[in-house]
């Protein structure tokens, strides 16, 4: 890790820190209300402040306790449960509006920091999760050819249309493919998707975009060079990630807005308004990549597959009544063709490796690992009620989750339930979660479920 790097790029963001402006033509990432007494962390460049850099801090923290897949250690000791407090993500963002047309996006920060996962290098035998890595997540250029308001007679404009290009993260798929982690109706954006630290990093690739918006259908592409893969895959077993060919990706995403119109600021949506809008969209979008994975079925005989996902998804997000009550959900179906076979395990800040001395029953995967994508189809839904104001007292929003898979690698359709309550004491911009998770648990050998596994969460997000 670049130490100098990284105490420039904070020193740099305290600095501007000292200097506050209200809010004018400002970055919205979560679609909250804005509250009276916040003041954007932002530098006007100029007198009117139409050029300007904004500010924004987030840091989630969680504590976790979790039953690990059966034939797991930890730090070369057999372990069956793991606690700990780990950093999920500590992000600077900012964005650089140098005209009404043009400007520059830029996110930095770290992800998944535990006592023994994600550090950087030079962290050494003695502590492996030391000095994360602090590096860029977004970093992209867009100028806008048509905007969203005639610069002559001020009228707003049916049709908008922006290019952008760099490292960006406006995805095609579906909404839960564009998440945005600090709105999170649950404790973290599930299921991630299928390609995410593969052949993207952390949700983002090298490439160009157009975006905009037609009257009330919303529109993404995106033309983007995949980061290169070069598994090596086994006679006759599954597909793997081999993508040596180094052909283009492609991705859409379309939404059509029923009754208020989402902000496409950034290229994040939220999934969790608080009420604060009323919104009903349906979307559908598709990714696809010739030649990314590959399978051996026969000794030296390799064959290259697509990767071709398919998504369609309803979000709903409305106040309900008196008080300052409010519902929402979403719903999402994904189609994925990804290779023969092809399946992939991933457990999130995974403390655990496979135990080579294990004789019992061992599942499919080590730690807290669960099957997240493979050849098949997937249904993800989501529900939450935010509870009517009691003066004094912080919001309360109970929600309830599902992700059900169904993969070719394996012998059963799995389920993972999820539940939890969020804790809104400043809406997204301070709040804590609970969550309970239940995962199935598959054996190694048969494909099967065999027993389940428990996952406790309570995290605390602090965001402006």
């Amino acid at each position: 890790m670049n130490i100098t790097l990284t105490k420039t790029a904070i020193s740099t963001i305290m600095c501007f820190v000292l200097y506050t402006a209200s809010a004018q033509d400002t970055l919205n990432i979560s679609g909250m209300p804005e509250s009276p007494e916040k003041r954007d962390l932002r530098v006007s460049l100029n007198a009117d402040g139409s050029k300007f850099v904004q500010f924004i801090l987030w840091n989630q923290v969680w504590v976790r306790h979790f039953e690990n897949n059966p034939g797991t250690m930890v730090n070369d000791n057999p372990t069956n449960y793991t606690t700990d407090i780990a950093l999920r993500r500590i992000r600077a963002i900012a964005l650089l509006n140098l005209s009404p047309r043009y400007r520059f996006f830029v996110n930095l920060g770290i992800d998944n920091q535990t006592y023994n996962t994600g550090g950087g290098t030079g962290s050494g035998p003695t502590g492996m999760g030391k000095r994360a890595d602090f590096y860029y997540h977004d970093a992209y250029n867009e100028y806008t050819l048509i905007p969203d308001k005639n610069q002559t007679s001020g009228e707003a404009s049916n049709f908008t249309l922006n290019i952008g290009a760099g490292l960006h993260g406006w995805n095609g798929v579906s909404r839960m493919y564009n998440g945005n982690g600090i709105t999170t109706l649950g404790i973290d954006i599930m299921p991630p998707s299928a390609t995410t630290d593969l052949t993207d990093q952390f949700g983002r690739q090298l490439g160009m975009y157009v975006r905009g918006h037609w009257s009330n259908l919303s529109y993404r592409f995106a033309a983007n060079k995949p980061f290169a893969t070069n598994l090596i895959p086994q006679v006759g077993g599954p597909a793997v990630d081999n993508n040596s060919k180094g052909n283009l990706a492609y991705s859409s995403y379309l939404t059509y807005n029923f009754w208020e119109r989402e902000s496409q600021d950034v290229s994040v949506f939220s999934f969790n308004y608080l009420g604060s809008k009323k919104v009903l969209n349906i979307g559908s979008g598709f990714y696809t990549t010739a030649n990314a994975t590959m399978s051996q079925p026969s000794e030296g005989i390799f064959k290259n597959h697509a990767i071709t996902i398919l998504g369609a998804d309803v979000f709903l997000d409305m106040p309900t009544g008196h008080r300052g009550a409010a519902f929402t959900t979403y719903i999402s179906y994904y189609s994925y063709r990804l290779g023969p076979n092809y399946v992939r395990n991933i457990g999130l800040m995974n403390p655990g490796v496979p135990d080579p001395n294990f004789t019992g029953q061992r599942g499919f995967g080590a730690g807290n690992s669960q099957l997240i994508a493979g050849t098949g189809d997937v249904w993800y839904g989501q529900a939450g009620y935010l509870i009517p104001k009691v003066e004094y007292l912080p919001r309360l929003q109970p929600f309830v989750a599902l992700f059900s898979r169904n993969f070719d690698a394996v012998n059963q359709s799995g389920n993972t339930y999820q539940a939890g309550v969020n804790f809104l004491i400043d809406h997204h911009r301070s709040k804590i979660t609970f969550q309970f998770d239940s995962r199935p648990i598959y054996d190694d050998v048969s494909r099967r479920i065999f027993r389940r596994g428990k996952e406790f969460y309570l995290g605390a997000q602090l965001f402006f």
